[in-house]
């Protein structure tokens, strides 16, 4: 999602939209070569035509230095230290809730989406209490905490907290997870030719 500051940003509702001459050195973006919400992204966009590479050079072309995860980024945003930031929606939405001058928006081209993975390691060494525990993650109860921690849910029956977007309102992007996983040493070494490592 795009973050802002409002305080010294306007919204805008598209990717392309952040890359104005006025924005040199003032858009956080975490790295894909620390955060793997980030990396989940870069995959995404270079493989959706809308975005593509063409928006990290851009990026590039206006000083973004990407560095860190999303606290980082988050914290640039909502200090005013720059004025718009690459989020998770979950943590601009704490932010916001918390008193922070920042809000976000959903551009048009779309999202990634960064879930919250759970699995069964095939080492287990108690499988039934690795079953009970994912099969309550996933129960509405446990769901239900998912929510009070300030993070969406994915079971309908629950809400998600204040300040989302209904999820079918939302562009989502899904990527290539094969061709990701197959591509991701070059797209790193592009990505670090790009913007340094």
């Amino acid at each position: 999602m795009i973050a802002y500051n409002t305080q010294r940003a306007k919204p805008v509702d598209s990717w392309k939209a952040l890359l104005q001459a006025d924005n040199k050195g003032q858009i956080a973006v975490p790295s894909p070569l620390y955060s793997g919400a980030a990396l989940y992204k870069l995959h995404t966009d270079i493989n959706t035509p809308a975005i593509g590479w063409d928006f990290y050079k851009q990026l590039a072309a206006l000083g973004i230095a990407p560095q860190g995860g999303n606290g980082p980024a988050l914290k640039a945003v909502a200090s005013g230290l720059d004025k718009y930031g690459v989020i998770t929606d979950a943590d601009i939405i704490r932010a916001k809730k918390q008193g922070s001058p920042i809000d976000l928006v959903y551009p048009q081209e779309g999202v990634s989406y960064v879930t919250e993975p759970v699995a069964i390691m095939k080492s287990v060494h108690n499988l039934p209490a690795a079953k009970a525990f994912v099969d309550f993650l996933l129960s509405e109860k446990g769901q239900q905490l998912v929510a009070q921690q300030g993070n969406r849910p994915v079971d309908s029956r629950v809400a998600a907290p204040a300040g989302f977007t209904p999820v079918d309102q939302i562009k989502l992007l899904t990527p290539d997870v094969a061709k990701a996983v197959a591509d991701d040493a070059k797209v790193r070494d592009e990505f670090t030719a790009l913007f340094g490592g």
